[in-house]
């Protein structure tokens, strides 16, 4: 099959964007996917050292992983010189390190027991929708019933088991105290007349933190949120004219799909994120490694992460 691709493309020539920041970035590429498979080894040996406690699944084989993969997603999109598209990665690094940071502060196990707690609940949520009488049923049915369609099947009988299977894990004493803390979280959401959900994971409990943003207060990072989580937003949410079209003198621009635009942007909070909290768990779980790796950071890999480039694009025809 022919590409339907033929030449220079007005908005859309994947093959000139990834020449244009494999010339204008290529030894911040190269770095980046050193840092991947370095970080990545890193995570398996981390938790190879640990006692595979909740903790260690939830700190390394959940956020640590995530931000493995929000770094990776971002580099990949890098790489094809899609840059606008890899700051959405960057914002799933940054939520992941704030949560991973913030988990790792003080009372760790406990923190990670109301997250697997929360984690369970919101597996469960999924299989009651095919309970008759549950709240998430009633939603479903009727949310499918506004679109005039009956929806998926759902088979009650085997969903019940599943919901079953979690509630007895639930029930245990090690996550009874935090299932209640979400149960009355929920409650007191009904008692006034909202929708009875789940709060956030961690917004019970002691040190809760009502929302993401309190929670990087509390870990003394709220100008990153106010200013990195803010512009990442705009991606992720489709809500910055100014990435997708210009006007100027009254002719209006539409943008390529793909630019290196955003390349510094994506690339600087993505990594940079990821390297702090790698070295962070480095000193955690493999303390003999930590002067390495902090030495490896500071003279081979910062200097990549940390140059800044302005990219202005051509005019398009």
């Amino acid at each position: 099959m022919s590409s339907p691709i033929r030449g220079v493309h007005a908005l859309y020539d994947p093959t000139l964007a990834k020449a244009d920041v494999e010339r204008l970035f290529g030894e911040q590429l190269r770095v980046g996917a050193e840092i991947v498979a370095e970080c990545s080894n890193l995570l398996l040996r981390a938790f190879q050292s640990s006692e595979a406690r909740l903790v260690d699944i939830v700190a390394l084989g959940h956020f640590y992983r995530a931000l493995v993969v929000a770094a990776d997603g971002c580099l990949i999109c890098l790489q094809s010189g899609a840059a606008e598209q890899a700051l959405l990665h960057t914002r799933k690094a940054f939520e992941a390190g704030l949560q991973l940071q913030w988990l790792l502060r003080s009372d760790s196990d406990s923190r990670a027991r109301r997250f697997y707690t929360w984690h369970l609940r919101e597996e469960r949520s999924w299989y009651l929708r095919a309970i008759p009488g549950s709240v998430e049923h009633e939603e479903h049915k009727k949310a499918w019933e506004a679109q005039g369609d009956a929806g998926p099947p759902l088979d009650p009988i085997e969903n019940q088991s599943l919901v079953d299977e979690i509630n007895n894990v639930l029930a245990k004493e090690d996550y009874r105290e935090a299932n209640a803390l979400f149960d009355a979280a929920r409650e007191a959401k009904s008692n006034k007349g909202r929708r009875p959900t789940d709060p956030l994971w961690f917004s019970v409990g002691d040190g809760a933190q009502p929302t993401l943003a309190a929670l990087a207060t509390s870990i003394g990072r709220r100008t990153d949120y106010r200013t990195t989580y803010r512009y990442l937003s705009y991606a992720t949410h489709s809500s910055s004219l100014a990435s997708s079209a210009r006007i100027r003198d009254a002719v209006i621009r539409i943008e390529h799909v793909r630019i290196p635009r955003h390349f510094s942007t994506a690339f600087i909070f993505a990594f940079a994120e990821w390297l702090h909290r790698s070295l962070e768990i480095c000193e955690m779980y493999r303390p003999g490694e930590g002067v390495a790796f902090a030495t490896r950071l500071r003279d081979q890999w910062f200097k990549h992460i940390k140059a800044w480039y302005n990219v202005e694009m051509g005019e398009s025809s």
